[in-house]
């Protein structure tokens, strides 16, 4: 009896059909291809498929990727978004889109995951950075702390939103890695804004506010103000009992011989510069 010959060309055919608008073969035409799938395979990959020993699919880094363009998806969730693939397959490609820099792995409280890395680029706080904000974290937690009522305490004292917020604000400004590569502060004219700012004002003015209003960042605001000084330009005075600082407002000040923290700015015709 003759051997029966398989139309290659009606079965490549019939999967294109079975393929329209899926990301897998069903299981039904799936059967009907699998024994002639290494026959299939090279006509198959061609028309954009992705074949393995048992499945015929939309390539799998694809998939994870469409899935990915509505933004941050689970790690446990990717497994359920794709078809055709097993969980140890899903897990591969995840990191294969890692490694290639096309997705990057991402910590939220719901969990890890990932997310489209030309999406993302702006939106993440990188590894080199996560102890600073840790540290920027602690000084609000302590914060928050000292506020915080002891049981059978009468106060209530509360904390202001602004010195809390601080927190992530200050965060916000270029770390010393970055400022390192990025282009250097004029603190010159910084020091010249600030001398104007003083002789403008009756009274001296608070450091962090002065700076804040400046948009310098806190490294080159302490910078601008310890060149300024020793240039003349203005006076720097230490911190007084009128106006105590707050942790996050310390970070804005700097350092006077001595250690103290010099938090008041004066024209020089009312300090003596900075001691």
């Amino acid at each position: 009896m003759a051997k029966k010959v398989v139309d290659l060309d009606a079965l490549i055919a019939s999967v294109e059909v079975a393929m329209r608008g899926r990301a897998a073969l069903p299981a039904a035409d799936l059967r009907l291809v699998r024994r002639h799938l290494p026959a299939l395979r090279s006509r198959l990959e061609t028309l954009g498929f992705e074949v393995t020993a048992s499945q015929v699919r939309r390539p799998l880094l694809g998939q994870i990727s469409s899935a990915l363009e509505s933004g941050f998806v689970p790690t446990k969730a990717l497994e359920k978004l794709v078809a055709g693939a097993s969980a140890k397959e899903v897990k591969v490609a995840q990191q294969a889109l890692v490694d290639e820099g096309r997705a990057r792995e991402v910590v939220r409280a719901t969990g890890p995951g990932l997310v489209l890395a030309s999406q993302a680029r702006d939106l993440l706080i990188e590894q080199g950075d996560l102890n600073e904000l840790l540290r920027h974290l602690a000084n609000a937690q302590r914060l928050v702390k000292r506020a915080v009522a002891k049981k059978g305490a009468h106060a209530r004292p509360a904390v202001l939103r602004q010195d809390v917020l601080q927190a992530l604000f200050d965060f916000g400004s270029p770390p010393p890695a970055a400022a390192a590569s990025a282009p250097t502060t004029d603190t010159t004219a910084l020091s010249q804004e600030i001398r104007a700012r003083a002789e403008e004002s009756a009274l001296p003015l608070r450091v962090p506010e002065l700076l804040r209003s400046l948009g310098a960042d806190p490294a080159s605001g302490k910078r601008a103000l310890l060149e300024g000084a020793s240039a003349g330009l203005f006076g720097l005075e230490p911190e007084s009992g009128m106006a105590r600082l707050t942790v996050l407002d310390a970070d804005w000040c700097p350092a006077g011989p001595q250690g103290t923290l010099l938090s008041w700015v004066v024209a020089r015709h009312r300090g003596a510069g900075a001691r």
